[in-house]
């Protein structure tokens, strides 16, 4: 493939501005969980616009290669390989490839609280419940489908006992933010019930979306994605019937 790599990495990958924006809840989440679990943030924020492009240049390679290899055979040295530069650039902003999946994920919960908006249709009681929820559906299925990276992001987390943790502890920030317009919406349901339903809901789509995903992406069929998207929202529908109806 001749195309630029910069050109072919999802565009995903080519929006943030390490240096610009605040942390929100969800990316804080992921900054003290990798603290906690002694995984490196960057080491150096670059400040030239040539350090910048290459540390941008490593997080597109890593991705490329995290959708054509796994992140079982990542390593920084097959990042500077492909990316056609010394290791030790790589090195100067990652500790290890730990470091690096773990920058793209931030980006992914960057991307991700921004597609949810704390949920706010959800919570929206002008907006029918069902109606809300898969128009959130349609929503991540938007960003699966638009943003290919981040199935491979997110398998690549799986993968990392480590890094794993860090995705669990991302989706239970996730689950508490659909747990409160859940609990605006029906205040009537008891304490913790909110929460529950959230985590049954967002363990069984976030599972059925990638899976959705992997069609598209491998398979380019989009008629199964979406038979499994319209089974994903009949699912959580008929479950929240129980609550809501």
């Amino acid at each position: 493939n001749n195309t630029p790599f910069l050109r072919r990495a999802p565009s995903f990958f080519r929006k943030t501005d390490p240096k610009k924006g605040q942390r929100g809840l969800f990316r804080r989440a992921l900054e003290d969980m990798a603290m906690e679990k002694n995984i490196s943030e960057i080491r150096v924020l670059p400040v030239q616009e040539r350090a910048r492009n290459t540390m941008e240049l490593i997080l597109h390679t890593a991705a490329q290669l995290l959708e054509e290899v796994g992140a079982d055979v990542l390593t920084t040295k097959l990042i500077a390989e492909h990316a056609g530069i010394h290791v030790r650039n790589v090195y100067r902003y990652f500790s290890d490839r730990r470091a690096v999946i773990y920058a793209l994920a931030e980006r992914m919960a960057k991307m991700e609280e921004e597609y949810i908006n704390d949920f706010s249709l959800v919570a929206d009681n002008t907006v029918q419940w069902h109606r809300a929820l898969e128009m959130t559906v349609d929503t991540f299925y938007t960003a699966v489908k638009d943003q290919p990276g981040i199935i491979s992001i997110r398998r690549a987390m799986k993968s990392d006992p480590e890094l794993r943790k860090i995705d669990e502890y991302s989706n239970n920030i996730l689950a508490e933010k659909l747990a409160k317009a859940l609990k605006k919406r029906k205040p009537e349901l008891p304490l913790k019930k909110p929460k529950l339903i959230s985590l049954v809901i967002l363990d069984v789509s976030t599972t059925l979306l990638d899976r959705a995903g992997e069609a598209m992406i491998r398979s380019n069929n989009t008629a199964a994605s979406l038979k499994i998207i319209n089974e994903l929202k009949r699912m959580i529908r008929g479950y929240l019937e129980t609550y809501f109806n």
